[in-house]
Order: C-alpha cells, then structure tokens, then sequence
C-alpha cells in the first residue's frame, strides 16, 4: 500500500491494487509512509481533480467499511466499471469496448463499405453533372485555378534547377591541378592562343 497527499484541501489516502496504479498514472507519486506523502504533497491539475474525488470518496468508504481501499468492494467505482454496475465512472467500460472493436472483423468491414459508398456517391455526382451547365462551370473554375499554379511551376522549376547548380558550384572544390595550370597558361599566354611551349 502506498500514501499520496494532494494540494488543495484533499486529505492523505493510502491506496493499493488498481486505485494505486491509477493514481500513478495520472502522475502523482506515492510514498511509503503518510509522513513522507504529507511532506511531499502533490499538485493536482483540473483534468485529475475528478478522478481523484473518485478516488478519495472510494477511500473513505472503504475505510468505513473496514475493506481494502482499492480492492474490489461495493464503494470501488473502477471495480463497479469492471463488474458492470450502473453507477460506474463514465466512459471507462466504452474506451475498452472502443478497442475490443477495433479488433473485429465486422468492424472493419463497415468502415470498408463507407468507404465503398463514398466513392459511389462522388462518382455518380460527377457523372450527373458532367455535360451539364453546372458541371461545366466547375471544370472551367477548376482549370482557371490550375493556371496560375502550372504557370508557376514552369518558372519555378529551371530556377531550381539552375540555384541547385549554383549550390553544387560552391560546395564543388575550387581549383584542381588541372584547372590550376589552364589558368597559369590563360594569365601567361592568353586565352585566344594555343600554348605551344
């Protein structure tokens, strides 16, 4: 079993079993004795204040009923959500439901078939409004809007092309022997005359 104090007002709970684990989940730390969790109290963010007035509400009946607190008794709502009871905490047994189906079959099937379904409805609207006024003012929209965009890529890809090569310029080495020694030759004998030594 282990102790939790809280900020605001909550007072210390000493949990085990599945409260315990919940409790670490949320994000506050335990200790093993009620001196440590009280000097060592943890805060607590709106998204845990309701878990944690679940949890210290479990406590204090259990106590009062002289039963493990976090076990499964009467007053556990994790319990109640397990067993199936009605006044479980909401939403617990459907986010396990939600991933039982995911693993079926069934499931995926539905999501097949509207999937299958869309695509029908597209393309018997676009087979209703083709060669029709209204279909017609789409496509010239469609093509008036395209213009601009394949205009622009007809500019932007030789100018990529040719910062690519400048870029490959730079990083390229400067001068090689080779290079090096045409350009002696260039500044000694000129670039219109061969070299003949």
């Amino acid at each position: 079993m282990t102790w939790f104090a809280f900020k605001g007002g909550y007072a210390p709970i000493d949990l085990a079993g599945a409260q315990e684990k919940e409790a670490t989940v949320l994000g506050f730390h335990g200790y093993a004795t009620k001196a440590q969790a009280l000097a060592n109290p943890n805060d607590v963010g709106p998204w845990q204040s309701a878990i944690l007035d679940a949890l210290e509400e479990d406590y204090s009946t259990a106590v009062t009923e002289k039963a493990q607190p976090g076990g499964v008794n009467a007053s556990n709502p994790a319990a109640a959500a397990l067993t199936g009871a009605e006044n479980a905490i909401p939403g617990v047994t459907d986010i396990g439901d939600f991933f039982h189906r995911l693993t079926e079959g069934s499931t995926w099937v539905r999501v097949g078939e509207v999937i299958f379904g869309g695509i029908i409805l597209w393309s018997g609207i676009k087979a209703l409004t083709s060669q029709t006024a209204v279909g017609n003012a789409a496509s010239s929209a469609k093509r008036t809007a395209s213009k601009p965009a394949k205009a622009a890529a007809k500019v932007a890809v030789p100018e990529a092309r040719y910062a690519g090569r400048l870029a490959a310029k730079r990083v390229a080495p400067k001068t090689t022997a080779r290079i090096a020694s045409h350009r002696t030759q260039v500044r000694q004998y000129g670039g219109k005359r061969p070299y003949n030594p």
